[in-house]
């Protein structure tokens, strides 16, 4: 990338030129225009209208084309001013699945699930269930608050849980203790459905408020809660269920968090 060819170019067919490299049938000019327009990136020049062609490049088996789509994206479109284009970015990036990159995608992840419009954030979320399959989404989970990973569409009807409930193995239930809480469980309630987690039911049963709650994660794992509120009690103990038990630890981590907020 230090060749002093990739930052010599002809300003006025710079960008007609370098689209038309972008698509060359020819892996190797593709990936030479991609180190051309990182170099054009590199001394500030404007080379947003040639997103759609980078863009296309990553359809290809070839890790070092990939990632310069990688690069671009990284070091430009997260920082574009409209949305959309954010948006579509870090979108593209969950489809980049290679192991050498996903490790650097956990910097503009986390700076999109921050971002203040809300379309940005939400495509985040899922972008982070999107890179990392199954239970190894929580491979970004000390470096975002988890609760983004929770789904509106997380509130299961009465019936459906209880069936659930029946259906998971008991042996995939964990218990937890959150200690020092001192919630009633309306506000409980209304503090978790502010976070995607929803009460199905509420018993009191002999003076402990019992509170069942579903939530759901972007990559379609369901976790059914119980959580056990003891007037005078600040220890709330919290039993968690779900068909990959190993994500409760994590689950619990954002039930002592939200609690402690």
């Amino acid at each position: 990338m230090t060749d002093p060819k990739y930052f010599t170019t002809n300003k006025k067919r710079e960008i007609f030129e370098l689209k038309a490299e972008l698509n060359n049938e020819k892996k190797e000019k593709r990936k030479e225009a991609g180190k051309k327009v990182i170099a054009a990136m590199t001394v500030g020049k404007d080379v947003s209208s040639l997103f759609p062609d980078v863009v296309n490049c990553m359809q290809t088996d070839n890790l070092e084309l990939k990632k310069l789509v990688y690069h671009y994206l990284m070091n430009y479109d997260c920082e574009d001013p409209d949305p959309l284009i954010r948006a579509l970015t870090v979108r593209t990036m969950g489809c980049i699945r290679v192991d050498k990159i996903t490790e650097y995608l956990c910097e503009p992840l986390c700076k999109c699930l921050k971002d203040e419009d809300p379309y940005v954030w939400k495509t985040a979320a899922v972008c982070v269930g999107a890179v990392k399959n199954n239970l190894d989404v929580f491979y970004f989970s000390w470096l975002i608050p988890l609760n983004v990973l929770f789904v509106e569409d997380g509130k299961m009807e009465h019936q459906v849980f209880l069936a659930t409930s029946k259906d998971i193995p008991n042996e995939n239930e964990l218990q937890f203790q959150v200690k020092e809480c001192h919630f009633n469980a309306d506000t409980v309630s209304s503090k978790f459905q502010n976070n995607n987690v929803y009460t199905i039911a509420k018993r009191n049963v002999e003076g402990q408020d019992m509170l069942y709650q579903s939530l759901k994660l972007t990559n379609g794992i369901w976790i059914l809660a119980e959580l056990r509120i003891q007037p005078g009690n600040p220890n709330y103990t919290l039993s968690l269920k779900c068909r990959a038990p190993e994500v409760s630890q994590y689950i619990y981590q954002v039930y002592n968090s939200v609690l402690k907020n």
